[in-house]
């Protein structure tokens, strides 16, 4: 029996060893083949974005922003100008300033989502602690402003080279430094239109909007979220202000957010891609890191096998990359439509090969353009809101009719304008389609507005 056993592992494992081999050579090298492919488009999605660095409109801005407790960085010390921005007086962060700042922020959060709330004009005043902070920065809110609105849009450093190239080391957080000040600048429009500086409200919220623009051209999911919280907010505070020039109603179409959402979806997937092929340099060092944010056994079981499977699973890996790859950019394809309502559109919901186990819910992400999409919707509806009180202006009282309520985002669908007999006016989409339903559910505010107040 004992020689029966022997012989057969003196023949079994070297035929072992060389299936093993042969998938381990044969593999790679179908993955190389396949790879192929990807890398040609990975090189021309990178061509659009050259590494670029802080422009001087960025630097002052930085600088006049700093004293006042907040860091615009982007991406901290990551770039040579980084290291000289954190050694320059100029550009020192007062930790007294940062505390400031810090002791504000929830009320003035709380504030703001408070007058969000509020579906037509009014404006309540804010707590007496952020009228007194917002008087106190009243210096530095003008500066900001003559300066950005008298020169070129703040650029801030673009590099996704660590993206394409599964730098573990690199710093990928966001400076949430812009979305304070913002929350700050539409704290002061409110106040300013409060009390009747309508003119004053509407150069602060050219220097919002500007701000706002200097995150268009980054490449990252996350710096494009950021923007669409800021963009959501501006949009409440537009709704509220009465007195707007008409070039308005175009501008808030003029950037399809949408669109660039699923630009940068495109680099997510090629940072998973990455990371996916790189399992295989799975360490010690990074198991430790991650245990402590592991709590099912599966998933913990997942991170051992990682470490111990090696160049073996490399192939699986590769494979496994490239076909997970190619379902979410055939997924990101269907996205690219001009109709964001048609019913054939929705979630995406295709599915991996049958043997890929590495599913890291890269379709959920791509769903996550429904953000762009949505906010696409509101900027047409704060469009029209614009464009009736415009008219409303004129003639004294709220117009019977409204032209042009066809919706341009949503081809076949319109805007349905309407006055009470109480002299409200409302207006709403016409048909809301599935996914817009689903966000509503989940806590999105529908698309409609209504206000008594004729502006004067």
């Amino acid at each position: 029996m004992l020689l029966r056993l022997l012989k057969f592992l003196r023949w079994s494992i070297p035929v072992f060893v060389g299936l093993l081999a042969i998938w381990i050579v044969g593999g790679n090298f179908l993955a190389a083949q396949l790879e192929k492919e990807i890398e040609r488009e990975i090189d021309k999605f990178a061509q659009q974005f050259p590494e670029t660095g802080y422009n001087n409109s960025a630097l002052k801005l930085q600088a006049l922003t700093a004293k006042s407790g907040m860091d615009l960085s982007i991406t901290p010390d990551e770039f040579t100008v980084d290291a000289y921005i954190s050694s320059h007086p100029d550009f020192n962060v007062s930790i007294t300033e940062i505390q400031a700042v810090q002791k504000i922020l929830k009320q003035l959060e709380e504030y703001l989502e408070a007058q969000i709330a509020i579906s037509n004009d009014q404006v309540d005043p804010p707590p007496e602690e952020l009228q007194r902070y917002l008087a106190s920065k009243a210096d530095t809110l003008e500066a900001i402003r003559n300066h950005v609105l008298n020169n070129e849009v703040p650029q801030f450093p673009v590099n996704i080279a660590p993206f394409l190239e599964w730098d573990d080391q690199y710093n990928f957080s966001v400076s949430l430094g812009l979305v304070h000040l913002q929350r700050l600048l539409l704290l002061d429009i409110l106040e300013k239109n409060r009390r009747g500086q309508t003119q004053a409200a509407s150069e602060m919220l050219e220097l919002s909007w500007k701000l706002n623009k200097s995150l268009h051209n980054q490449p990252r999911f996350i710096a494009h979220i950021v923007t669409l919280i800021v963009l959501k907010k501006q949009i409440d505070v537009i709704r509220k202000l009465d007195s707007l020039p008409p070039k308005w109603q175009q501008r808030l179409l003029e950037h399809n957010y949408g669109q660039s959402l699923l630009t940068t979806l495109e680099l997510e997937l090629i940072f998973q891609l990455r990371f996916t092929q790189n399992l295989d340099s799975y360490s010690f060092r990074q198991l430790k890191e991650d245990w402590l944010y592991v709590e099912a056994d599966s998933e913990k079981m997942l991170l051992w096998w990682l470490i111990f499977l090696g160049p073996i699973a490399k192939p699986y890996y590769r494979l496994a990359a490239v076909d997970t790859f190619q379902v979410a950019k055939q997924a990101l394809a269907k996205k690219q439509t001009p109709n964001i309502c048609s019913s054939d559109w929705a979630v995406i919901d295709d599915t991996l090969s049958w043997w890929n186990i590495l599913d890291f819910d890269q379709l959920d992400v791509i769903n996550n353009s429904l953000k762009g999409d949505y906010a696409m919707l509101e900027l047409e509806l704060t469009q029209k809101i614009l464009q009736i009180k415009e008219l409303a202006a004129k003639e004294g009282k709220w117009p019977q009719s409204v032209p042009n309520l066809e919706s341009s985002i949503c081809p076949g669908e319109k805007w349905i304008y309407q006055v009470s007999s109480d002299n409200t006016m409302s207006i709403s989409f016409s048909d809301q389609p599935q996914w817009l339903q689903e966000k509503i559910e989940k806590g999105e505010r529908p698309l409609t507005y209504s206000d008594s107040t004729i502006p004067d």
